[in-house]
């Protein structure tokens, strides 16, 4: 029974995607991992798409996690990657080191109205992707926002807490 109530409510949640204009599951990005892969939607990342990373612990341990790992996924995209942030602390070895080359990426470094330079990359379908440090988490309106501009360009997104 459950299993039965599990697969109608992803059905559902399939077909509420579809009707939002989302990205059909030919865009995602596999890991290539079976064991990672089967438990995402469709099998791999969305792209399209705006993904929220967190970090875990204490931030000085693990506060590079979500860096690098954004870093990853954008490395097996073609194009530049607009990366903003209020502080420009990258460490670009560490980025080579996952795959990015530090000369894809296009820094913007703002305090103020990073969510809005997110908006506005996400619009441009020529970049592999749009890293954004910002302060605090998506509140409803503005993930909405990225979510279109990154529906109509096939963008990915990735919103951080700064640090």
């Amino acid at each position: 029974m459950q299993t039965e109530t599990i697969a109608a409510l992803r059905a559902q949640i399939a077909a509420l995607e579809r009707g939002s204009g989302a990205n059909p599951a030919s865009s995602r990005l596999a890991f290539g991992i079976p064991e990672m892969d089967a438990h995402l939607p469709g099998q791999g990342l969305a792209l399209g798409a705006v993904h929220e990373l967190f970090a875990g612990g204490p931030a000085v341990e693990h506060g590079a996690a979500p860096v690098l790992f954004a870093a990853a996924v954008l490395a097996r995209r073609i194009g530049p990657v607009l990366w903003i942030a209020a502080r420009c602390d990258l460490y670009p070895p560490a980025l080579a080191r996952v795959g990015l080359d530090p000369a894809r990426l296009v820094l913007v470094r703002t305090r103020h109205g990073a969510l809005r330079a997110m908006e506005e990359g996400l619009r441009h379908s020529g970049l592999a992707g749009v890293v954004c440090e910002h302060e605090g988490r998506l509140d409803l309106v503005a993930s909405r926002r990225l979510q279109l501009a990154a529906d109509a360009s096939v963008v990915h997104g990735s919103g951080m807490q700064a640090h």
